[in-house]
């Protein structure tokens, strides 16, 4: 990974700064190459919990989003791992 970057799983991750839109923070990334994390484990969610409150942050955007009744990842992939908060998703 390059310098400002964690790996984890063959993966590298970077907390991006700003309050921005989802499809902004999409693009932002792919502008580096990059994509809006896709979470498929309780280990990977772990981890990026850990990059998250390190980083100082509280919300944050994920590649997961809603496609009429289904959720599916930015990348492409299928759903294949949840860990919503009690309630949710509510919207």
């Amino acid at each position: 990974c390059q310098s400002g970057w964690r790996e984890h799983n063959n993966h590298c991750y970077k907390l991006m700064k700003g309050k921005v839109r989802w499809s902004l923070a999409k693009s932002m990334c792919s502008t580096i190459g990059a994509s809006l994390a896709s979470i498929t484990n309780s280990d990977e969610n772990n981890f990026i919990k850990d990059i998250i409150s390190k980083g100082g942050e509280w919300a944050v955007w994920i590649g997961l989003r809603r496609n009429g009744s289904s959720w599916k990842w930015a990348d492409g992939s299928k759903v294949s791992y949840t860990n919503w908060n009690q309630g949710e998703p509510d919207n």
